[in-house]
């Protein structure tokens, strides 16, 4: 399994003709906005390939501007990333490179690419304040179980 954690950014602008006024920051319009250009990033961009849950296909999970993609397979993962990467571009979001990273739960020695610049590899990352392991989740149990201890012992 390959899961590559992506965050996007309204930093690429698009022009668009007779426009008279944007929204305003703060506006509670804003996020629906934002989400429905999501939603329609990935409509358009028709991921296939993904994990085999209850006989659906898992292609990512999103909230808000944090994105993670799940393929089985390394080309797999780079050709998403980087069909999701043009769609956005085109749709005046960008992925920040510098955020994106991945793991994979199997040895391989292919790197994964957008544009032509290489994803970093990481052993865990942190996906909405949850930490992630694909190869080795002792110190995320651990930690679990000292929290429910704590917990435990703050309700004695």
């Amino acid at each position: 399994m390959v899961l590559c954690f992506v965050e996007l950014c309204d930093k690429a602008r698009v022009h668009i003709d007779n426009m008279k006024r944007g929204v305003r920051q703060g506006d509670p319009i804003s996020p629906k906005l934002f989400t429905a250009a999501i939603e329609m990033i990935f409509r358009k961009a028709e991921l296939k390939h993904g994990l085999n849950v209850d006989g659906e296909t898992l292609t990512n999970l999103r909230f808000a501007d944090d994105v993670a993609l799940v393929t089985e397979d390394t080309k797999s993962m780079e050709e998403q990333l980087n069909n999701l990467n043009k769609i956005s571009l085109e749709s005046g979001l960008k992925m920040h490179k510098g955020k994106t990273k991945y793991m994979i739960n199997f040895e391989s020695h292919e790197n994964i690419q957008m544009d032509k610049e290489k994803i970093e590899e990481v052993p865990n990352y942190k996906y909405l304040g949850q930490t992630t392991y694909l190869k080795e989740a002792t110190k995320e149990v651990t930690c679990r179980i000292r929290a429910g201890w704590s917990c435990f012992g703050k309700n004695r």
